[in-house]
Order: C-alpha cells, then structure tokens, then sequence
C-alpha cells in the first residue's frame, strides 16, 4: 500500500504582454492593449493517490485526486465593436477559477480463468472566467465517467486488455448559455 499527498502554491506574474505589449499593424482586427496596473496572481494545487495491491490474491484498489485553483486570477477582457476585437487582462478578485480530477479503480484477479476484471470511475471539471463585452462570463464543464476492464496477460505470448464504458460531460456558459453543450459519451 502507498499513500502520497502533495501540496505547492505559487505565485504567477503578468506576462510582458499583458503589462505593455507592443502594438503591431500585422492584425488591425485584433487588438491587444496593455495593462501596467496588474497584478500577480496566486495558484494553489493539491494532489494525492492512494494504491493498494494484494499478491496472493490479485486485488487490487486505486484512487488519485487532485485540484487547482487560482485567487486573483489574471483573465482577459476582450470587446468586440464593427468587426474589431480589442483585449486587454485585468485581474478578477473574489472569482476563484479551479479545477479538479478524481480516478478510482478497484479488480480483482479471477485465478480460475487467470484474468483480471476491474471497474474504474472519473470526474473531472473546471470553471473558468473571462469578460465578454465589458461583462463576465464564467464557463464550467464537469465530465463523469465509469469502465469495466477486462485484462490477461501470458508472458511472451499475448496481452488482452479492453477497457470501456460510458461517460457524459455537462458544458455551460454564462453569457451563450443557448449553445451549452451537454453530451454523452
């Protein structure tokens, strides 16, 4: 059996092109606009697994998670006026963007026909934030899923592994919420 558990936050500072990019004539319809009032953002992010295996009896159990999020996030500011878009990053305080994953996979080695069968589950999802127009947009998509696993395997001879099942996603946002995309999958 293993147990792990890792933590680290950081800073993360402005690019030069968000403080003060230079404005090129390549793209007069793309237009991105400095800020030299920015600030740096914060990102925390915590991870863990946890495996067991048994030999004698081929079991097997196995989970790992992790989530990220950032505080004060640096996000983009795009505005659209007569086919012209223009950028600029401003940092989004009290809006926290995250996002997240967890795997789990228990099985079970059947001796009587030297195969493993085993069932796995996922989740993961994020939220993330941008202005649109002067107005914030928040997108979030979350996708859940389960398998079944079937596996053999003979030394030198073969390796048979099928591994499927289903999943659905759930996509939104905000501002378009009529072109949300929810699918299975």
């Amino acid at each position: 059996s293993n147990l792990n558990i890792n933590y680290s936050g950081n800073t993360v500072q402005p690019s030069i092109q968000q403080l003060q990019p230079l404005l090129s004539n390549n793209d007069p319809l793309n237009i991105t606009l400095g800020n030299p009032d920015l600030k740096p953002s914060f990102r925390n992010s915590i991870y863990g697994w946890y495996s067991s295996y048994k030999v004698i009896s081929g079991f097997s159990f196995f989970v790992n998670g992790g989530f990220n999020n950032t505080i004060d996030p640096i996000v983009n500011n795009t505005v659209t006026s007569a086919g012209k878009n223009t950028t600029q990053y401003v940092n989004l305080p009290g809006k926290d963007p995250y996002n997240y994953y967890f795997y789990g996979d228990i099985g079970q080695k059947i001796k009587a026909i030297d195969t493993y069968v085993g069932i796995r589950a996922n989740a993961n999802g994020n939220v993330s934030y941008s202005y649109i127009n002067n107005e914030l947009d928040r997108g979030s998509s979350q996708t859940y899923g389960a398998n079944l696993v079937i596996q053999k395997y003979v030394e030198k001879k073969y390796d048979f592994y099928v591994n499927a099942g289903p999943s659905y996603t759930l996509s939104t946002m905000s501002l378009q919420s009529d072109i949300n995309n929810n699918a299975a999958g």
